[in-house]
């Protein structure tokens, strides 16, 4: 197994059983049919941010990149503004970072605020674009991001205007 593949079984089980613990009929129901309750997997990203100390940086508006480069630095991104109805994805960052922190931490000996700090600067947005938002057909590209890792490997696909992803 790779590590997206590690990765993809962790975060859909964790969603699958925070679902069919939440004792709602109709989220249980969707879990035994093998659909992902969105607001479900957002509350497993949002645990997971928390339990890393990471805070959570909603974008509810367009914003420019100096903004955005203080939203980075917040926390785990949430875009709101940029992204929605767009194929960016409101969570494709907040999944990307979720994919990446921990081995970024680890391996750079790093705090989650130190790390923040950096995202902040100039040297540091330059990376964050590279890796997370990779002006071009790469696959850190959000859009390509959720081409070829969130339909294919996650297995869902997002239905607009419906709180639920078929996997």
């Amino acid at each position: 197994a790779n590590y997206l593949e590690d990765y993809t079984r962790k975060l859909k089980a964790d969603v699958f059983a925070s679902m069919l613990n939440s004792g709602d009929e109709k989220i249980m129901a969707m879990a035994q049919r093998g659909e992902i309750h969105r607001s479900t997997m957002q509350q497993v990203l949002e645990a997971r941010a928390s339990t890393r100390g990471q805070n959570i940086a909603v974008i509810k508006d367009l914003v420019d990149d100096r903004q955005f480069r203080e939203y980075i630095g917040r926390g785990a991104v949430i875009d709101e503004g940029f992204s929605a109805g767009s194929n960016h994805g409101i969570w494709t960052h907040m999944v990307q970072q979720d994919m990446t922190y921990d081995i970024i931490l680890e391996s750079s000996g790093k705090s989650v605020k130190e790390l923040e700090d950096f995202w902040k600067t100039p040297a540091g947005f330059e990376v964050w674009r590279e890796m997370y938002d990779g002006f071009s057909s790469n696959t850190t590209n959000p859009e390509n991001f959720g081409r070829r890792f969130v339909q294919p490997v996650l297995n869902l696909t997002f239905i607009p205007r419906r709180d639920v992803w078929v996997g």
